[in-house]
């Protein structure tokens, strides 16, 4: 080991302990109180530990990580209205209004507005839906065509319009449905962890516990043991708080 290399050149005699699940706190606490001379491991240097014990010149950097509760699939009866923001549907309704006021507009002359057996025209209410019907199925040939030449021609842009809609909509949604089936945490840089739906939890008197504090992190919990800080990322209460984990190396025994 590289201990007994150590020692043998300087030629020190020593006798080597191995204690099995012994925690990095503990080992430095047995150190500490006389028990054994030296503590052999990867040892995170912070503030109070260095006042109870001496270490070597450190020689490796361990960052921290975040752990956080992967988020559920989303699967409702309405994802077929996510790819579309509400304003961009809303938009959409106001076009399809927009095009049946023009169709009215272009057909008052025409019969198209007109009750079949009577001849007479319909009333406003009856005329409006008959528009807004027309301006929304003229993609699908589900009404009878407009009778005026110039209806025929607006309609049929408004066709083309309809076409990218739905090109659209099938790219956004394959996306969607692609983001869907594995979504990604939301809590996945340092930065996200100053969100105010982020609550922070971190093993007590440990190096990430003092980078947060030195970075000015609010930390909602300090655990005693690493096992407590992982329950607490499985018992985030809701979708809109996401309960983190925050540890370096030195937090997993």
């Amino acid at each position: 080991t590289i201990w007994e290399n150590i020692t043998g050149e300087l030629g020190i005699i020593s006798e080597y302990y191995w204690i099995p699940n012994l925690g990095a706190t503990d080992a430095l606490n047995l150190v500490a109180d006389g028990e054994y001379d030296v503590a052999l491991g990867a040892f995170t240097i912070t503030e109070e530990r260095a006042s109870t014990v001496n270490f070597i010149q450190q020689f490796h950097g361990g960052g921290l990580k975040i752990l956080s509760k992967k988020p559920d699939e989303v699967s409702t009866s309405w994802m077929f209205l996510r790819p579309f923001a509400f304003s961009l549907w809303f938009a959409c309704f106001l076009t399809i209004v927009f095009v049946a006021a023009m169709i009215y507009g272009l057909e008052w002359d025409t019969d198209t507005f007109k009750d079949e057996d009577s001849g007479e025209r319909l009333s406003f209410i009856a005329v409006f839906i008959e528009a807004v019907t027309i301006s929304s199925s003229v993609l699908f040939y589900t009404h009878e065509p407009a009778k005026g030449i110039h209806t025929r021609v607006f309609v049929l842009v408004f066709q083309y319009v309809i076409l990218i809609w739905i090109a659209a909509y099938t790219a956004n949604m394959a996306s969607f449905l692609t983001l869907s089936s594995d979504p990604e945490p939301e809590v996945t840089t340092f930065i996200d962890l100053y969100k105010e739906t982020s609550r922070v939890a971190t093993v007590r008197n440990g190096y990430s516990e003092q980078v947060l504090i030195t970075k000015s992190v609010d930390i909602w919990k300090l655990c005693n043991t690493t096992d407590e800080c992982i329950q607490f990322v499985y018992d985030s209460p809701d979708n809109d708080t996401n309960n983190v984990f925050v540890y370096d190396d030195d937090n997993i025994d």
